[in-house]
Parts: structure tokens; sequence; C-alpha cells
């Protein structure tokens, strides 16, 4: 009975160890809500990721791009929402709190949220890279560890430890010294390969470091041109570290758009190195690279959204010889070509570089007083005369005096550059010389058809290419790209269309003696044009004031007392 029982009482289940519904599987029941009880769940980190980033500032772009500044030390500093930097900060700041890493979903999370509060509550802020500006004051970021920058306006520059401006530094972002009063720009002709006796070399290369600190632009590019040895690499590192020092300062020629327009939205002063030549293309973005223009790209895992850039900047590139083909981009250009290095003068890097250091926080300084220069002076009456850069110009002259140039030196370093070039571009240009030839010795309007103005120069001979003669069509062509050049020189075509039944197209070109009196000029040469006069300088300014960006009136001999011979 009693093991039947047993058995019984077993089969049913009531007290054996299976049995689910007696007080023995009761107690681990209530055992484990008395546990959850008291061990509440864990809520994760969310809770201390976001208290972490409270104290963070939110805001966007003029592109809508998110940034965000976040209290390092006893600094801030701006980056990109979308950059290492601030996922790396968030996870160091909670190890350092929970002592355990972070879930990614959870900073993905507050990444999230980060952006949310960028791009939809908050400001729309200027983001600069090196050179900003605000109420009328300039700052340069120094590229320091204590993020300190230098203010200049209109009285004075100073050290500042706290930017009101927003920065960003991408990757490869160089450091300035701090600069030192007291210096003078003299002191940085011995590192620029640019002759002893050649002051046109060295007031370019100084107009263009006093550009590239106007916070606005538009800017030129410096061409550095020579032969090998002649010192161009360095001559090119010396000014880019005193505008935008860099990681890596010269780097190859772009190979899209959107290279060239990544390495301005890295950097101040994009510099270029051992350049061959630089197809159409390039030049035109190169143009909207120095005048300010925008990039777009589809962003990455989307199809109807845009990725965009915006940038203006000053440029570099050095080469053996100019590898611009197309004028446009030749007008935006200050060309400085160094002459060889004797062997008896070459001095070694080592020692130039330590000499550099003790110069370049002075040289630093004479610059910042030029701004501040600049700064007093750009609202007063531009000079009366202007080159086709006419706000480098204006920003130029007003800064000179502060570095104790005379009046008007750099403006007519200019000048007498781009008259230069005018004629480097004339000899160059078959047809544009050719017209020139057979405008200026025709009294009145003279009117032809493109192709018997063809003929009339082929039979002249100073028209012998053979794609010309043999394709009349581009002609065409050559002529309008020529007429921007040819005006200036006095030579004016325009372009119509008769109302006959062939609706006949004809050239009308009148020649107009440049300025107040008639200079000479070369005279018609058999083969190849011979080199210009060295005194184009007046022949070119003479015929300026006919220019529609220049007036009429202008006190030309005044004007030139001023510049000297």
């Amino acid at each position: 009975m009693t093991d039947q029982a047993g058995n019984a009482s077993k089969a049913d289940g009531r007290d054996g160890p299976d049995n689910t519904d007696g007080p023995a599987a009761a107690k681990p029941k209530a055992k484990r809500k008395e546990r959850s009880k008291e061990s509440p769940a864990d809520p994760g980190p969310l809770p201390i990721l976001f208290r972490i980033v409270k104290t963070v500032q939110c805001f966007h772009s003029a592109l809508g791009n998110p940034y965000v500044s976040v209290k390092v030390d006893q600094h801030w500093e701006t980056w990109p929402l979308t950059s290492g930097k601030l996922r790396s900060w968030l996870g160091h700041r909670y190890y350092e709190e929970a002592h355990k890493a972070a879930t990614p979903s959870s900073l993905q999370a507050v990444l999230e949220d980060l952006e949310y509060r960028a791009t939809v509550k908050g400001p729309q802020l200027a983001v600069n890279v090196r050179i900003g500006s605000d109420r009328d004051r300039v700052y340069v970021d120094l590229g320091r560890s204590d993020w300190q920058v230098v203010e200049i306006d209109d009285q004075a520059w100073r050290v500042i430890r706290t930017s009101p401006v927003r920065f960003r530094r991408p990757n490869s972002f160089g450091e300035l010294p701090i600069p030192v009063r007291g210096g003078k720009i003299e002191e940085l002709r011995p590192f620029l390969n640019v002759g002893d006796g050649d002051d046109q070399n060295w007031h370019l290369a100084v107009a263009f470091l006093l550009s590239a600190f106007n916070p606005t632009g538009p800017y030129p590019a410096l061409v550095v041109t020579g032969e090998w040895g002649a010192a161009k690499s360095m001559t090119s590192r010396v000014l880019r570290s005193l505008i935008d020092p860099n990681g890596s300062p010269l780097r190859g020629l772009p190979r899209s758009g959107e290279d060239l327009a990544v390495a301005a939205e890295n950097s101040w002063c994009p510099t270029f190195d051992n350049v061959s030549a630089i197809p159409v293309w390039l030049s035109d973005e190169m143009c909207r690279l120095t005048s300010g223009g925008g990039f777009g790209t589809r962003k990455f895992y989307t199809n109807d959204q845009e990725s965009a850039l915006d940038y203006c900047r000053p440029l570099m590139i050095t080469a053996l010889v100019n590898p611009t083909e197309k004028g446009d981009f030749l007008s935006r250009q200050f060309e400085i070509a160094l002459p060889p290095v004797a062997p008896e003068t070459r001095k070694l890097e080592r020692k130039m570089q330590a000499e550099w250091v003790v110069v370049r926080p002075r040289i630093l300084g004479v610059l910042f007083d030029a701004v501040s220069m600049a700064l007093r002076n750009r609202d007063r009456s531009p000079p009366k005369v202007l080159p086709r850069l006419a706000d480098v110009a204006t920003w130029i002259s007003a800064a000179e005096p502060g570095i104790g140039l005379p009046a008007g030196t750099l403006l007519g370093a200019m000048l007498r550059h781009e008259s230069d070039r005018l004629w480097a571009s004339m000899e160059e240009d078959e047809v544009a010389w050719a017209l020139w030839q057979f405008g200026k010795g025709t009294p009145g309007i003279t009117k032809m058809t493109a192709s018997a103005l063809l003929a009339a120069l082929i039979d002249a001979g100073t028209i012998t290419s053979q794609d010309l003669v043999q394709n009349p069509a581009r002609f065409g062509t050559r002529l309008r790209l020529a007429a921007a050049t040819l005006r200036l020189m006095g030579l004016h075509l325009s372009f119509h269309r008769l109302n006959d039944e062939n609706r006949t197209r004809e050239v009308h070109m009148r020649y107009v003696p440049p300025g107040p009196s008639t200079p000479s000029t070369p005279s018609s040469p058999s083969g190849p044009p011979p080199p210009p006069s060295r005194d184009l300088f007046k022949t070119f300014v003479g015929g300026l004031p006919r220019s529609p960006v220049l007036p009429l009136d202008t006190d030309w001999g005044a004007f030139l007392d001023r510049l000297g011979p």
C-alpha cells in the first residue's frame, strides 16, 4: 500500500520534484519577483551620454551642414558633426564616467539627436578655415593646441584666447607662430629667390601675401615659374608658411573638380607643385576658386540629395613655364619668374629653416600691421586706376602703408604685370597679333566678313597657320576670343548680322589710338613678332582710360610720375 501509495503519489505528481503547482515551485517565483523589485532594469548609457552633450553648442552652416562646438579643457573647438572627432570625444567621456565602453547604437542615437539640434533648432553661423571676419574685424586661427587666434581691427592686432567666430581645423592643419611686433617686410626677401635687382617679382610676392589675408576675396593665383633649381618649391613653401601652413604644403594637380573643391574646403591656400599643364576645364574651376564659387555632388547612398561646398581661396602653382592655356585664368594671376640660383650662392635647406624660425614671427607681425592698415583705409576713395583684379588692387593699396612701401608701389607692380601679360598674350595668339597689326594701320571703321578678313590676313602674311587656312570656320571663334585683349590695345571689334537675304555676318573693326598721346609701338614684323618694347607700361596705361572699368578723366601724368620709372 505504502509503495503503491507512494508510486501513485509520484504518478499523480502531487509531491514529486516535477510538480509545478506545489509550494516548492512557488518559492522560486516569489524570489524572482522580489529580486526584480530590488534590482530595476539598467537604463543603459543614454542618460549619461545625453548629460555629457548637454553643454554642446549645435548649429549649421549656410549650406545646411551640421556643426558642434565642444569645450575641451579650457577652450572651445568646432567640429563637423559627421567627423570622427565628435564620436571619439563622446565615447572617451562616457568611458571616464561609466568605466566601460558605450554601445554603438547609443552613440548613434545621441549623434542623431545632435544633428536634429544643429540643423533644425540651431542657428546658422559661418564656419571658417584659417581666416574669418566679424564686425569689421579679421581673425586668424594660429592652429595652436590652445586654439588662440589673432584679432585684427583698424587700430592694431592682438592675440586672444577665445574667438568670436567659428573655426574648424581639417586634417594636416598647420601651426602659425605667435606674431611679434617690430619686424620689417624686407626680412622676408632673402628667403625668396625673386632676384636682388628685380623689384617687380618682389612686389608681386608681397602683394599676393597681403591679398591672402583679405577675409572676403576675390584673390589672385600666384604662379611661380623658373628652370630646374630655381628654388620654386622653397619659395612657395615659405610663402604658404606665412599664410596657411600645412602638413602637406605642396601637392599634385587635382584630377577632378571635386578634388579641387575638397582641397579648397580643407585649406586656405591650396598649393600645387610641379605643374606641367592645366587643362581648360580645370582652368575654369580655378577661376571659380579664386573669385568665389561652389561645387555640388550627390550625397553618398542617395539619388536625389546634394552635398554642397562653397569656397573662395588664394592659390599657388609652381611650374617650369606658365601652364595656363586659357586667357581668363591668366588674367587672374600674378606670375613671378625666378632666376637660376648660382652654385656659390646656394644655401643648405636645414640652415635656412633655422633662420626662418627666428624671422617668421616678425614678418607675420608686419603682415598683420598691414591688414590693420587695410581695414583703416579700405573705405576711402579707391585708386583712380584699377587693373583687371580691381578688388585685389584696392585691398593691397589700402594695406601697403602698413609695411612701409610708398603709395602706389604695389599697384604699379600689378599694372606693369598686366601690361606684360597683355603683350605676351598678343605675341602668343597669332590671330590677335595679326588683327592688331592690320587694324592699327587702317583708319576709320573697317567692315568685312570673317572670310574676307581671313583672306586679307593670309595675303599680308600674318596668318600662316594651316589650321586656320584650311578651316576658316575656326577663325570666327578665334576672333571672338581675341576681342577682349584687342580692345585694351585700342582695337575694337564688333560682330553684326546684316539684314540681307543671306543674313551675312560682318566684323566691324575700329582702331582708337591709345591714351592722351599716341606712343610708338613695335613695327609690323615679317615672320615671328620681335620682343615688345620695354616702355610698354606707358603704352598700356595710355590705353586703359577707354576700358569700361576705368575712369576717362584719369591724370596719367601725375600717376606715372608718382610710380616712378
